[in-house]
């Protein structure tokens, strides 16, 4: 005898690498402390339940469906490739509707992005840049949980974030040979210019053992004056790995 058990999704999430965008699809620990997490074999997190919200995951037709929240969720990797982060989420997702005239509307899951450890593995033909920050007191303080991009002009190459010790990794995958800017000698060049900039927010030293970041409060609001700032600039290229300490004034 069997029994059917229809249940409603009420979102998906999937984390994708800061370097390649690919899927991740190495077991990760996922976890929220309202809401229930179940992990598919597409790499996809499902959310199950969450507070106030059982009766759309079990009934049919849910009307009305609820009107979306956000939700706090922390991410580790047991393999330590990946740096644990939290992240935001919103609870439940849309449902999808018939979309007229036909078209492709987007109702898959929730990406949030995991940034390498310094000791995840790198391409032979990535442009690799390793970075250490630290404070400018005297012995330098490492400067934990910083955010680091690396530009050329005003495009974002990388996206990377230090770890516990200021140690980060950012690797730009697909770097090319670049047509030189020079009236003469080579037609190509090697290596191109490109500025490390660093955000540090001063708080993050005064938070307890254990705790992680969410990067985003830090990306969307690259312009706030409660972050400290430094950069640096670099010559990178194809298959070149970068060694660059930032020293960040508090």
């Amino acid at each position: 005898m069997t029994e059917n058990c229809d249940r409603r999704a009420l979102a998906g999430i999937q984390c994708v690498d800061a370097i390649t965008t690919g899927s991740i699809l190495d077991p990760l620990l996922m976890s929220s402390s309202q809401l229930t997490l179940r992990p598919n074999r597409s790499g996809v997190y499902v959310v199950w339940d969450g507070p106030g919200l059982h009766a759309s995951a079990t009934m049919f037709p849910a009307t009305p469906w609820p009107a979306s929240a956000p939700f706090e969720i922390a991410i580790q990797d047991p393999s330590f490739r990946y740096l644990p982060r939290r992240s935001k989420i919103q609870v439940p997702q849309p449902l999808a509707a018939p979309v007229t005239p036909p078209q492709t509307a987007n109702y898959g899951p929730q990406q949030v992005t995991l940034y390498p450890g310094p000791a995840a593995p790198v391409a032979p033909n990535w442009g690799v840049v390793r970075a250490s920050v630290t404070s400018n007191a005297s012995p330098p303080v490492p400067l934990p949980w910083a955010v680091l991009q690396v530009l050329k002009g005003t495009t974002v190459m990388a996206t990377g974030l230090s770890d516990p010790n200021g140690e980060a990794l950012l690797a730009i995958a697909g770097l090319s040979l670049q047509v030189s800017s020079s009236a003469g000698g080579p037609v190509t060049e090697v290596t191109v210019a490109a500025t490390v900039n660093v955000w540090f927010d001063p708080t993050n030293l005064t938070q307890p053992s254990g705790w992680t970041p969410n990067p985003d409060d830090i990306l969307q609001a690259l312009t706030s004056l409660a972050w400290k700032t430094t950069s640096a600039s670099i010559q990178i290229g194809p298959g070149l790995a970068v060694y660059v300490p930032l020293t960040v004034s508090l």
